[in-house]
């Protein structure tokens, strides 16, 4: 078996543009290798690190034109925001250029064109689209659930990288078409307190079916002023409350039973302590019956 060359040690650890490989003396052959990734058009890393988007990016980065940036879904990632697993799992790269440049079209991007184009740069040194701009963008590709977790995750109290309020002058000033009602519908919807992506759109839903007023992640306190739970959701002016719980309240045992005694401690207090799951995001028709049930038991009346 041929062994494969050492490259130049000044294109290592990489990404490398393959045109300054060439210039160095490496053959058209050896940039060809599997163990070397050309996943961008023009670009060389390694083939191990090809699935990494920060590595893509970091080689595309080279080629990037300076009024370029990284945009949509592959600016939420860079920005380390939640997104559908629909759009986390998407290869090519969204790299954004303003109007009248013409978008980028190379195998492993892909390209937008916008009216406006505001870039800001993340700790690592990529280009991309700032927060705000970053959530007008995908108005257009996300349901507005999902834009509401986005939007809560970048406004989070507990490490805001925006506020609700820039928010709002991002969308009013957005100039596309596309997703604009969804901004709109978005913004009187954002909370500051919300802790998970799933606990904001399960929010989401419960506010769509008509029902009142919603607490969320507000501390539930007993008689003697002791500290007994933060529940997800719980309407502002009826002792009922939802909790969210993901896969591993199931599967951890020790949480599972923390989770009934907090639920009982709740009960004592006189609150109804409703549980949700996964499959309540995918059909939240039953949970909203429940919900609506313990509501009207406790005297709130629909279009009263």
């Amino acid at each position: 078996m041929t062994r494969r060359s050492a490259l130049p040690p000044q294109l290592l650890p990489g990404p490398f543009l393959a045109t300054s490989a060439l210039e160095l003396g490496v053959s058209p052959k050896r940039l060809r290798a599997n163990d070397i990734s050309g996943a961008v058009w023009g670009t060389r890393l390694p083939a191990a690190e090809a699935h990494d988007l920060r590595r893509r990016c970091a080689a595309y980065a080279l080629r990037l034109p300076e009024h370029a940036a990284f945009s949509h879904a592959t600016a939420a990632l860079l920005h380390d925001l939640p997104l559908p697993q629909v759009l986390e799992r998407r290869w090519a790269l969204d790299v954004s250029v303003p109007s009248p440049q013409r978008a980028t079209d190379l195998r492993g991007i892909r390209g937008h064109q916008l009216t406006r184009l505001e870039g800001v740069n993340v700790p690592d040194g990529l280009r991309v689209t700032s927060v705000e701009h970053t959530w007008c963008d995908l108005a257009g590709m996300l349901r507005l659930r999902e834009l509401v977790a986005f939007g809560d995750a970048i406004i989070d109290h507990r490490g805001p990288r925006s506020t609700a309020a820039r928010l709002a002058d991002a969308a009013a000033s957005f100039p596309g078409r596309r997703g604009r009602a969804n901004l709109w519908a978005a913004i009187p919807l954002l909370s500051d307190h919300a802790e998970s992506p799933a606990e904001s759109m399960l929010r989401v839903e419960l506010i769509r079916a008509g029902l009142p007023e919603l607490h969320v992640n507000i501390d539930v306190f007993d008689d003697r002023g002791e500290f007994v739970a933060r529940p997800d959701l719980r309407f502002v002016s009826y002792p009922v409350l939802i909790e969210y719980e993901g896969d591993h309240h199931r599967t951890d045992r020790a949480q599972w039973m923390k989770d009934i005694a907090r639920a009982r401690k709740l009960e004592a207090l006189g609150f109804a302590a409703i549980r949700s799951v996964s499959r309540d995001l995918a059909d939240p028709t039953d949970l909203v019956t429940r919900v609506e049930m313990h509501l009207v038991r406790h005297g709130w009346q629909r279009g009263a």
